[in-house]
């Protein structure tokens, strides 16, 4: 739609930033493959604790390192509208909120935050044009194709122990 072409622009743009953490086929700048001469850099605090919780404390809890909390992965954006709610822990419910979000500069702030979260301004319409832009990368056939279902029977334990079922 022309939402969505205005939307691309808007978030490939230097005031959104958008891009430098999602970027790519997948949106994403997880890259690291075997063998591959460059560390994984696609770890990045949010902002959204000023402290993070013992129960989501990020990378730290892998590396031990102080620089690492709150670090987490950078989701891809492949289907991003029917995965809420948003950031690793849920407490974002919709797109629109995780744009309010990134356009306040984070929520609590953190001594690690990304320096790319500082906030925008942003109109309504903008808003809703980087929705459709993100609506755009949903893949309905993806979705709908039952070679991507899952492979396990009602009754078996690793469907009934989920989580979120």
């Amino acid at each position: 739609s022309e939402a969505a072409k205005r939307g691309e622009q808007l978030f490939f743009d230097h005031r959104f930033e958008c891009y430098h953490c999602h970027q790519g086929v997948l949106f994403t700048d997880n890259f690291q493959r075997e063998g591959s001469p460059w560390v994984e850099t696609g770890f990045h605090n949010t902002g959204l604790y000023a402290e993070y919780p013992a129960s989501a404390p990020g990378r730290i809890e892998i590396t031990g390192e102080p620089g690492d909390a709150g670090l987490f992965r950078t989701p891809s954006l492949r289907n991003v509208t029917v995965t809420a709610p948003y950031m690793h822990d849920g407490s974002i419910p919709d797109l629109r909120a995780v744009l309010a979000h990134y356009a306040n500069g984070g929520r609590e702030g953190h001594a690690n935050q990304d320096g790319m979260i500082v906030g925008f301004d942003a109109t309504e319409t903008e808003i809703n044009d980087i929705i459709a832009f993100l609506e755009s990368l949903t893949d309905e056939a993806f979705l709908t194709n039952p070679a991507h279902t899952d492979p396990w029977p009602d009754d078996h334990p690793a469907r009934i122990n989920r989580v979120n079922p």
